[in-house]
């Protein structure tokens, strides 16, 4: 199946088919950070009273956030 799949891609075509699921796991990369980041403000932040933690770990959930809108937008661009 693979090799049909070569035979019949050429160019940017073979390119995005093999950038796409890449991309996607970025995606899915960052989806998956903002849990363990929200577990993060509430056990070492808020409960300690650390607002700079909180402020701190509340721009690496944006910058994942980012990130992954980013990747998500790039793998359907890929995809299509």
């Amino acid at each position: 199946m693979f090799g049909i799949v070569m035979r019949h891609t050429h160019g940017a075509a073979r390119f995005s088919f093999f950038l796409a699921p890449l991309v996607m796991l970025g995606e899915v990369f960052s989806d998956l950070q903002q849990p363990t980041l929200m577990a993060g403000i509430i056990d070492h932040g808020l409960a300690r009273g650390d607002m700079s933690y909180v402020v701190h770990q509340a721009g690496l959930m944006a910058m994942f956030a980012v990130f992954g809108l980013m990747c998500g937008a790039g793998c359907g661009v890929l995809g299509s």
